[in-house]
């Protein structure tokens, strides 16, 4: 699950990435449009995740094996959705597409290392300090397993939680969509870097 999550990021992320730069020339409306699009993608994101949960509470009465039916078929209808109606972003000439095609290598899993080698010290220190900030971010089921076994949280109370965490991932992506634009992305980091460190040592010192 959380390998998929990863791939899905990367890969919503480059389509996004390739349409827009064939959009506009300019690098800082790139940056700008690029960022704002990620906030909506993550917007849209965590309101599939609340119907997933909300749909998921109600196939459970029916047991466990319908609600990781329902899923699957779900994940194979995506698929499918995929592969026949998604188009290819980068639109070639035939001629330039096979030039490419013999000169460049399929990206591989780990060819985000590549951000630690070639883009000097700034970029590395930048994106050690990114993975550093997201390792909490998919705790998957220990989290889950932490709420039952620490805080006696029971089914009911846990869907809240994640009803919660979906609508405030609603609400803040689509409000850092838009203040984005009018902030700037330098600024913008900086407040979501000390942001994320606020519920990091929140979580530390209070639990």
């Amino acid at each position: 699950s959380t390998l998929g999550i990863g791939l899905f990021l990367l890969t919503s992320q480059a389509i996004m990435s390739t349409t827009i730069r064939s959009s506009s020339n300019s690098n800082t409306t790139n940056s700008t449009m690029m960022s704002s699009a990620m906030g909506m993608q993550m917007a849209v994101m965590s309101a599939g995740f609340l119907l997933g949960i909300l749909s998921a509470g109600q196939l459970l009465s029916r047991g466990v094996h319908v609600t990781y039916r329902v899923s699957s078929v779900v994940g194979i209808l995506t698929t499918a959705l995929i592969t026949l109606g998604l188009v290819e972003t980068s639109q070639q000439p035939s001629t330039a597409a096979a030039t490419v095609k013999k000169q460049t290598k399929p990206p591989s899993l780990l060819s985000c290392t590549r951000l630690l080698t070639r883009y000097g010290a700034r970029v590395r220190v930048l994106g050690i300090l990114l993975v550093l900030l997201t390792v909490p971010n998919f705790m998957g089921d220990v989290f889950q397993i932490f709420c039952r076994s620490e805080w006696n949280v029971t089914t009911k109370q846990f869907s809240s939680i994640l009803s919660i965490y979906a609508l405030v991932g609603i609400a803040s992506n689509t409000f850092g969509s838009v203040l984005v634009r009018r902030v700037g992305i330098q600024r913008f980091t900086i407040l979501a870097i000390v942001s994320r460190m606020i519920s990091l040592v929140a979580t530390i010192a209070f639990g």
